[in-house]
């Protein structure tokens, strides 16, 4: 069976209820030095960029952890993918059909199961007899792959240095903050807040960037 990836439109994001990002970015010559050493294994050539606000690599470390986290407030959590809730019908039925491609261009199965002769429905019928066991494993499948990738980017958030974020959809919360009030991070030299319709950026020149919309 394919392993399958989750892409998240824009659609999903408006569709929580709650949904903050803070990044705090660090605007000390040490720091900036620090993060390009390690994003671009010893290039410094970034750090002589005019203003590091507008350089495609702050908009591509922001970007990065805004998708980490919406991606984890998609999961919501484990318990919540352990018991089926990142799981669509459309999903299963996806790879039920792809399960039924394989029966069907399986050579060893022809006549013996498949049989062009019969319908469509009839051999259908027959390849959920023939791979009850398989269809009946699609869903842990599903939910396995699913911790996976949950796992996954939560190991990511860890990667992030020097950065305070939150994120949260009014249940499930993901934050390395002290602090989870709006105002606390507002005392930072830089910080991206979208909460509901507001979307705050300092410094202003951020929207200036660019790439921007990536965000």
């Amino acid at each position: 069976m394919d392993i399958r990836s989750k892409n998240y439109s824009h659609s999903l994001i408006t569709k929580v209820i709650v949904f903050i990002i803070t990044i705090l970015c660090f605007t000390g010559l040490i720091t900036v030095f620090l993060d390009i050493a390690a994003f671009h294994q010893g290039d410094f050539d970034a750090a002589f960029e005019k203003d590091y606000y507008l350089s495609q690599d702050y908009m591509q470390e922001s970007s990065q952890l805004a998708e980490t986290l919406t991606n984890l407030i998609e999961y919501k959590s484990e318990e919540n993918i352990l018991n089926g809730g990142t799981i669509t019908e459309e999903e299963v039925k996806k790879e039920k059909d792809q399960l039924f491609f394989q029966f069907e261009h399986d050579e060893n199965n022809y006549y013996k199961y498949y049989d062009p002769k019969l319908s469509y429905q009839e051999n259908y019928q027959k390849f959920e007899e023939v791979y009850t066991d398989k269809i009946a494993q699609i869903k842990d499948i599903l939910i396995a792959e699913d911790i996976k990738q949950y796992n996954s980017f939560l190991r990511r958030l860890e990667e992030y240095k020097g950065v305070y974020y939150y994120a949260g959809d009014g249940e499930n919360v993901f934050t390395n903050s002290p602090n989870e009030d709006k105002d606390y991070f507002k005392l930072y030299s830089s910080y991206l807040i979208f909460d509901k319709l507001e979307e705050t950026v300092y410094p202003k020149k951020v929207r200036e960037n660019s790439h921007y919309y990536w965000l």
